[in-house]
């Protein structure tokens, strides 16, 4: 496994969501967004929307995160194979943030969610970008390819 490998399955995850961003955004800006007639059910479907893009974009990862520490905490090191799976699984789960955001953009929401939803699929994009700094740190702590006597 590469950063190479790892920005490929970064990439492909998210232009199609980047796309799904554009075609939501153009649709808007013609007057052509989903409009949800009651506006209490548009705050019920906005606040689920804000708080799922929070939940992918913060919290999700996190919990992968600390789940994978756990897992191999008696290690004395992994393997590139399980740090591959543990890396894509990492950006798989936070770039479900551009989707949801995609979908608030499309809604007729209240614009805090929409714009909620909007900068968590940022943070999500920025910060589970695999960097060879922070795949480095990553590959330090979990002591990936080292071996120890048992």
């Amino acid at each position: 496994m590469t950063i190479a490998d790892l920005k490929q399955a970064y990439y492909s995850r998210l232009l199609p969501s980047l796309v799904a961003i554009g075609v939501a955004a153009a649709f808007r800006s013609v007057g052509m967004a989903i409009v949800i007639s009651q506006p209490a059910t548009a705050k019920i479907v906005g606040a689920g929307l804000f708080v799922a893009s929070i939940t992918a974009a913060v919290g999700l990862p996190i919990w992968i995160r600390t789940a994978f520490a756990h897992r191999v905490r008696q290690a004395r090191g992994i393997g590139e194979q399980e740090f591959a799976r543990f890396q894509r699984c990492l950006i798989t789960t936070a770039l479900v943030t551009p989707y949801l955001a995609a979908i608030a953009l499309a809604l007729s929401l209240p614009s805090f969610y929409q714009t909620g939803s909007f900068l968590a699929a940022l943070y999500a994009m920025y910060y589970h970008y695999p960097s060879e700094r922070r795949v480095g740190f990553d590959r330090r702590l979990f002591r990936v390819g080292q071996s120890g006597p048992c």
